[in-house]
C-alpha cells in the first residue's frame, strides 16, 4: 500500500498528519450506503415527500430512457427532464443529508476503523522493512571504529577531547545537527518520521598536529590537533502516538524499541585548534620516554599531570600526553606517523638536546654580564644571580631584556 494514500501535510502548525481514504469525511460516505434505512428513520410526513420524490425520480430516468439523442434536435428535447433529474437528485440528497447523518456517522466510523487497521499493517511492515536495512550492532568501543574508518596512523587510542576547550567542544558538537538530520532523512521516508525518532552520541577526537616555531630565540613546537566528530546515530520507535479519527484511535502503541544504529565521522572544520607551545628539547626527551627530562625542571607533579620548567619556559604535560608521545617515539618518532612533515622533522633532529655541559652552564656559553650588571644594580647578591642564571638556561638568542625577565622569574621578583 503506496504511503501516499495516507500522508498529507496539514495546514501550518499541525506538521504531518494521517488522512485516510475512504471514510475521512462524511461527504466521503456514498449516500447510496444508507438510502436503505430512510423508512425506519424519517419522520411519517417527511418520508411521504421522499416516496414521492422517488416516483418523480424514476418516471423521468424512464423517460430519458425512451428519448433517443442520436440528432441535435433529438438532443434538443432531452435538455428540459435532464435538468428536472439534476433537481429532483439535488433534493433527494438534502433529504438524506438532513435524516439519515447518524448512519452516515456510522459507516465513516466503520471505514475510518477499517482504514486504521490497513494502514497499521502497512506500518508495521515498514518498520520491521527499515529495521532489516539498519546495521544492529553497537559498537563497544568507538575508538576502534573510528581508527579502522579513517585509517590515521596519528591515533593510538588517545582521544584528547579533554584538551579542547569546552565551549569550543560544544560549538563543534552542535555544528553537524544538520549534517546528522539530513542522514536521519534519507534513511527514514517522511511517512515514518513521526513514529521513528532518533538520539545521537557525539564523541570528539583530537589528532596531534604539529608546527616548528621560534620563540624568544629557542626551538619550539606548536601543538594543535585536527578535530573529528564520531557521530552515533540510535533510531527507535516513537513511544506513543495520538491520532483519532471518527472516535478511533490508531491501535500505535510503542516502547521505543531500537531499529538499528548509523555510525559517521565528520570533520567540522579544517583549521586545527592550537593548543600550547613547547619547547624541542622537551619534545625530544618525551619521545625517547624520559620521566624526568635532562635538565628540566619540576615544578609540580600532580596525579594527571607534570609541569616543567625548561630554558625559561613554564609548560604543563599531562600523563596521557606524555604516555602519548613515549608510543610515538617507540614508533618511528612524529614525522612517522605524520603529526609533523619530514623536512620540519629532519631540522628538530639536527638541534642539540638540552643537557650536558652546554646547558648546564648559562654562563658558560652565553655572555650574561649586562644581565649580571642589571641585576646587581637592583639590589640581588651576585652568588644568587649566578644560581638563577644557573637555573634558567638562558639560550644565545634570547635578547638581553628576555634574559633578564627569565632570570627575575626564577629569582621570584
Amino acid at each position: 500500500m503506496s504511503e501516499e494514500l495516507f500522508i498529507m501535510t496539514r495546514p501550518s502548525g499541525y506538521g504531518y498528519g494521517l488522512s485516510f481514504f475512504p471514510g475521512t469525511d462524511l461527504d466521503d460516505v456514498p449516500l447510496t450506503l444508507v438510502e436503505g434505512r430512510a423508512g425506519e428513520l424519517m419522520p411519517e410526513d417527511i418520508l411521504e415527500k421522499f416516496k414521492k420524490l422517488q416516483t418523480e425520480i424514476e418516471a423521468t430516468e424512464k423517460l430519458l430512457r425512451q428519448l433517443p439523442k442520436t440528432t441535435f434536435e433529438q438532443k434538443s428535447q432531452r435538455v428540459k427532464p435532464e435538468a428536472q433529474l439534476s433537481a429532483l437528485n439535488g433534493l433527494k440528497r438534502s433529504y438524506l443529508r438532513v435524516y439519515l447523518r447518524e448512519p452516515r456517522k456510522a459507516v465513516a466510523r466503520q471505514l475510518a476503523q477499517k482504514a486504521c487497521e490497513q494502514y497499521c499493517n502497512w506500518l508495521d511492515g515498514q518498520l520491521a522493512k527499515l529495521k532489516k536495512s539498519l546495521p544492529q550492532t553497537k559498537h563497544p568501543d568507538v575508538g576502534v571504529f573510528f581508527k579502522k574508518q579513517l585509517g590515521d596512523p596519528r591515533y593510538l587510542g588517545y582521544s584528547f577531547c579533554n584538551l579542547i576547550r569546552l565551549d569550543e567542544r560544544q560549538e563543534i558538537a552542535m555544528s553537524v545537527n544538520g549534517e546528522v538530520r539530513a542522514i536521519y532523512e534519507k534513511r527514514v521516508s517522511a511517512g515514518l518520521r513521526k513514529y521513528v525518532t532518533y538520539g545521537c552520541e557525539k564523541y570528539l577526537f583530537a589528532l596531534p598536529h604539529v608546527e616548528y616555531i621560534l620563540e624568544w630565540g629557542i626551538p619550539c613546537l606548536d601543538f594543535g590537533f585536527d578535530l573529528y566528530l564520531v557521530v552515533e546515530m540510535e533510531l527507535r520507535e516513537a513511544k506513543e502516538v495520538n491520532d483519532e479519527f471518527y472516535g478511533y484511535q490508531l491501535p500505535i502503541r510503542f516502547n521505543k524499541d531500537t531499529l538499528g544504529r548509523l555510525y559517521s565521522i565528520f570533520e567540522p572544520s579544517p583549521d586545527y585548534s592550537y593548543w600550547q607551545t613547547i619547547p624541542v628539547s622537551l619534545v625530544q626527551s618525551l619521545l625517547a620516554g624520559e620521566l624526568i627530562p635532562n635538565g628540566a625542571k619540576i615544578l609540580t607533579s600532580g596525579s594527571n599531570s607534570t609541569e616543567y620548567e625548561v630554558q625559561g619556559f613554564e609548560v604543563t604535560i599531562p600523563d596521557d600526553f606524555a604516555n602519548y608521545l613515549a608510543e610515538v617515539g617507540k614508533q618511528g618518532g612524529l614525522a612517522t606517523l605524520g603529526i609533523i612533515e619530514q623536512k620540519t622533522a629532519s631540522i628538530i633532529e639536527h638541534l642539540p638536546q638540552l643537557g650536558g655541559a652546554q646547558a648546564s652552564t648559562g654562563d658558560s656559553t652565553v655572555d650574561n654580564s649586562d644581565v649580571l650588571a642589571a641585576l646587581q644594580g637592583m639590589g640581588f647578591k651576585t652568588a644568587e644571580i649566578k644560581a638563577g642564571i644557573e637555573a634558567t638556561h638562558l639560550s644565545p638568542g634570547m635578547s638581553v631584556e628576555q634574559r633578564l625577565q627569565a632570570v627575575l622569574k626564577i629569582l621570584g621578583a
